[in-house]
């Protein structure tokens, strides 16, 4: 294999890892702003509906952090073909995929078990 292959698995990894980073990040900034919002309705005794679709700036706060942390996902979700389809030839790729990977499943389930012990056998393997 190339070094090229290793680069471009390990990319396309890292970049599906900052972009689920920004997405948490809109979505925390979302829930604050959520929360100022709510308290300011209710000082005005106004409906949280209503307060959410005023020209209150933390209104136009709160849609443009849930707007952006949508596009934000559509972005990650349209790189795991990409991603999955692209072969990991190093350790460092092979990690940042299985990181990736752990994101979409839940933590209940026997398969994430197994994920976090490969990523523990992955890390002893450097």
């Amino acid at each position: 294999m190339t070094r090229d292959s290793n680069d471009a698995a390990l990319r396309l990894a890292l970049r599906a890892l900052t972009l689920h980073r920004a997405a948490l990040h809109h979505d925390r900034h979302a829930r604050v702003t959520e929360h100022a919002l709510a308290h300011w309705a209710r000082a005005h005794n106004l409906p949280f509906v209503t307060a959410c679709r005023s020209q209150h700036p933390l209104a136009k706060q709160l849609r443009a952090h849930l707007r952006t942390a949508t596009r934000t996902r559509r972005r990650r979700d349209q790189l795991l073909p990409t991603l999955a389809a692209t072969p990991a030839t190093s350790i460092q790729a092979a990690r940042a995929k299985l990181c990736v990977a752990r994101l979409f499943i839940d933590d209940d389930t026997p398969a994430a078990t197994l994920l976090h012990s490969l990523a523990r056998d992955l890390r002893h393997l450097r």
